[in-house]
């Protein structure tokens, strides 16, 4: 072998050497992503998670992270066929608009007519048609704590129809909603400063506040 054919074939090897010590320089240094209010199908088992206004998804299968969409707060609806959630919308970043969306994140659907300063992930009732949150939003002359239900039976059924939506208990500015769960049938369970109130959502309720 002459010198030449010598010095490429070193050149070629410390190439090799650098392109790899630099993939695991990369590898090494890259953070995982800290995901938020995980979620599991209660079907499939895969999960969603979010982070950063994102939605992540890990199928059960393969055990790794993907982006899916933009979006925070996600939530399965029992059968697993759908979750929901909140996008961020307008030039602050502070409100949400509630949104729905297939498994596999595609034929994404807006399900709400306001928009929202959301204060807590939304839950789902054990039947699947009805969702509740927390929400902040300003009145004729001061802030109020709403929780808000979305009735989702016309969603369900494949109707194009705008859901059902209304306040079912309105507190003023200050009130600690502390936590919101679907005890049985149509009653909520609110921990409100310290206590705990059932709240009936199958009354007329009140308007939203856009």
């Amino acid at each position: 072998m002459s010198m030449t054919q010598n010095l490429l074939s070193i050149i070629g090897m410390a190439l090799v050497v650098l392109v790899g010590c630099t993939r695991l320089q990369t590898q090494s240094t890259d953070q995982p992503i800290k995901l938020r209010n995980p979620v599991t199908n209660p079907v499939t088992g895969d999960v969603l998670a979010e982070s950063k206004g994102w939605i992540y998804l890990q199928h059960k299968a393969t055990a790794s992270w993907a982006k899916l969409i933009p979006g925070k707060c996600p939530q399965w609806l029992p059968d697993g066929k759908l979750f929901y959630y909140f996008l961020d919308v307008g030039y602050d970043g502070c409100r949400a608009q509630l949104w729905s969306a297939d498994r596999n994140g595609k034929d994404r659907l807006r399900m709400s007519t306001y928009d929202y300063f959301i204060r807590r992930s939304p839950v789902v009732s054990k039947d699947g048609k009805n969702l509740a949150w927390h929400y902040s939003t300003c009145g004729a002359s001061n802030f109020v704590e709403d929780i808000k239900v979305v009735h989702l039976e016309s969603h369900l059924h494949g109707k194009n129809l705008s859901p059902e939506e209304k306040v079912v208990l309105r507190c003023p500015e200050g009130t600690k909603i502390e936590s919101i769960a679907w005890s049985s049938g149509n009653l909520l369970s609110v921990i409100i400063n310290g206590q705990a109130k059932e709240v009936d959502t199958t009354g007329k309720g009140k308007e939203p506040i856009p």
